[in-house]
């Protein structure tokens, strides 16, 4: 049985339940090519990989293509110990990948390219079947950057049970989001994750939702850490009954 959804964060949350729960990440799966190698990321995925080290069993739900790319990112989930049962091949479209560069000043500058695989999630029977058993799913606004991929990411949210914890990580990039993608999935959402920069943009985007009706814990640590700007610290926000968007 899920604990009470009173947690500050969402490790906090996987950290307080049972370590037997099926967390899935949803969305985006991908190389980050850095100046110095690639890395593996996705937000919803590096979720799946968090929620793993924390004993639950995490699966990682994206497309990668049936590319070179793709099987060294698929071994590299496995040795990370994630489930890539749900991870679809696409024959057409490459892996994903985000080009990053560094300026003089260190500051870094994504391209995150398309179409790829995760631009074409695709709604199956195997996927059904795992949304039926999910206990702690994560998306994203990015992975719904496609109608295809977009509509498949809310029809596995709306396909998980009633006791499920559903997570939306926001992670806004470039011009990949929508009004309507957003208030769909804030809808969807039990827990919302955002950074202080997508604050604003969330509030500007729909005031009607958003304006007293989300409760913002104070970050660990305390204002000290806030005016460092310490990456880790997010506000995650919690609907409650009266809150939620309809």
């Amino acid at each position: 049985m899920l604990p009470p959804r009173n947690l500050g964060n969402e490790l906090e949350y996987c950290r307080a339940m049972e370590p037997t729960l099926n967390v899935v990440g949803l969305g985006e799966v991908l190389w980050d090519l850095l100046p110095g190698g690639k890395q593996l990321g996705g937000a919803p995925t590096n979720f799946a990989y968090m929620c793993s080290l924390l004993g639950h069993r995490a699966a990682v739900a994206s497309r990668v293509g049936r590319d070179p790319l793709g099987d060294e990112l698929t071994a590299r989930l496995k040795q990370l110990g994630l489930a890539t049962d749900y991870l679809q091949i696409d024959e057409r479209q490459p892996t994903g990948t985000v080009q990053v560069e560094v300026d003089a000043t260190g500051s870094p500058r994504f391209t995150i390219i398309e179409p790829v695989a995760w631009d074409f999630l695709d709604w199956t029977p195997g996927w059904a079947e795992l949304a039926g058993r999910t206990d702690v799913v994560c998306f994203g606004s990015l992975a719904q950057r496609s109608a295809t991929s977009g509509a498949t990411i809310r029809r596995f949210v709306q396909a998980v049970s009633a006791g499920a914890l559903k997570v939306f990580d926001v992670n806004l990039r470039q011009a990949y989001f929508t009004a309507d993608v957003l208030a769909d999935s804030l809808r969807l959402a039990d827990l919302v994750k955002l950074s202080h920069e997508e604050l604003p943009v969330v509030t500007k985007t729909w005031p009607p939702y958003v304006a007293g009706e989300l409760q913002m814990p104070p970050p660990r640590g305390g204002p000290e850490l806030m005016k460092l700007k310490v990456p880790t610290i997010v506000p995650v926000f919690r609907w409650t009954a009266a809150s939620r968007p309809r």
